[in-house]
């Protein structure tokens, strides 16, 4: 459903745009929409500011969850993006395509800054998980260096006080721990490290 919004009077408009519930945070769908085609040049600017920030800007929340904040991030980039104006309406008609032409080159850039702040956050995650995965596999491999180190340690004891069966239990244990740790850690490391 699509509702055009305006405000010719000096009344604040409030947009329900989340509500808590017992389940949490439920979010409302909602899109600003700017259309731009006109036949000849217009003769009046309207007064309404870009994008509508108008209206982002006095959403307020008192929860202050990550969606919100991401939100804000938002608005504040398309705030300080929308203060270049290019005033297409208020060109002659030789001016028009040029400023046609700057207009669509913001749009670019402002998408292309939007897209390298995705990758950066993208980015960012990957090496938080791939640190995560560093440890992890550390700590696995320190246990098995412990056990193999024990294993070493009880078969010189085994030896040096002649307990046959001790040395017996151990020399089972190494050839079970030692080629599984061998076989395994290859694997872990590619599954864990890259």
């Amino acid at each position: 459903m699509l509702i055009s919004l305006n405000n010719p009077t000096s009344k604040k408009l409030k947009l329900s745009i989340a509500k808590d519930t017992e389940g949490g945070t439920k979010y409302n769908t909602f899109v600003t929409l700017i259309l731009n085609e006109t036949l000849s040049p217009a003769e009046g600017v309207h007064d309404n500011p870009p994008s509508r920030i108008d209206i982002l800007r006095d959403i307020k929340r008192t929860k202050r969850d990550k969606k919100f904040q991401q939100l804000s991030k938002v608005v504040d980039k398309i705030r300080n993006f929308e203060e270049v104006q290019v005033n297409i309406g208020k060109s002659t008609a030789e001016d028009r395509d040029s400023k046609i032409k700057e207009f669509n080159q913001k749009y670019i850039r402002f998408a292309n800054e939007i897209v390298n702040e995705a990758i950066e956050d993208a980015l960012k995650i990957n090496n938080d998980i791939l640190k995560r995965n560093y440890w992890f596999y550390i700590g696995i491999l320190g246990v098995y260096s412990v056990i193999t180190l024990l294993l070493i340690v009880s078969g010189f004891q085994a030896i040096k006080h002649s307990d046959p069966n001790s040395l017996a239990f151990i020399a089972v244990m190494s050839s079970v721990v030692i080629p599984i740790g061998i076989a395994v850690e290859p694997h872990l490391r590619s599954k864990l490290l890259s």
